[in-house]
């Protein structure tokens, strides 16, 4: 006997935590939730620690019945998985709609002047990062009839091999179209790098900053 009220107050201990933890998360993390149209799904959440709390009041009044305490306990579970399965669900779409407008904003093409456009390049640049790159120089570059690019790497954080691999396809996009590409703003601790993993961009111009780029095209690109 000892055993099996040990086990119940086991039970009902672990119940009654479990109820209180997933209560107290529920109301924490919707206080951040408040402004999404989420949060109405987030709050069925609480269903399932009154489902438990439910479980416990069967216990004190003596329904202890397994089929009861079971039914309720997988109606707890069944409430908990689809929230869980929501929550998911949610994060994977606003994770999508950040990286969609992170990379609307992260690649901006500036027109310096006639024939000349700037893309200063931040953080890490992926296969998708990449891909919307390039469609979007192109897109600008029939738009304003753009003669040269300049392609500011100094909010670049590292250049390894990928990286440059992306970068020598989105060049090489842009001659096709017949403009000339400048690379400015590989810092030395880059520079060292890619130099230890034997990358680099030849043929393509490499200058310090954009002035020393405006001022190479003065002397060289435009006599041509």
């Amino acid at each position: 006997m000892r055993v099996v009220e040990l086990i119940e107050t086991l039970f009902f201990g672990a119940n009654l935590a479990v109820a209180a933890a997933i209560a107290v998360i529920t109301w924490q993390y919707g206080k951040f939730l408040k402004d999404t149209p989420y949060l109405r799904i987030w709050r069925v959440q609480y269903l399932v620690s009154a489902i438990l709390v439910l479980v416990l009041i069967c216990e004190i009044i003596g329904v202890t019945v397994i089929r009861v305490r079971a039914f309720l306990t997988l109606a707890a579970l069944v409430v908990f998985s689809y929230i869980c399965y929501r929550t998911v669900h949610f994060m994977q779409e606003y994770i999508t709609t950040q990286q969609k407008t992170i990379l609307g904003l992260s690649t901006p093409s500036i027109q310096v002047s006639e024939g000349i456009l700037v893309t200063p390049l931040i953080g890490v640049l992926d296969e998708a990062r990449a891909k919307h790159l390039t469609e979007t120089l192109l897109q600008d570059i029939t738009r304003t009839r753009a003669k040269t690019v300049i392609i500011d790497v100094t909010g670049i954080l590292t250049i390894d091999t990928k990286t440059a691999s992306h970068l020598s396809r989105i060049i090489h996009a842009m001659k096709l179209m017949g403009t000339h590409v400048i690379i400015t703003g590989i810092r030395p601790q880059v520079s060292e790098t890619m130099t230890h993993l034997g990358v680099s961009f030849e043929s393509i111009p490499t200058l310090r900053d954009i002035p020393q780029a405006l001022e190479y095209m003065q002397k060289n690109i435009q006599r041509t």
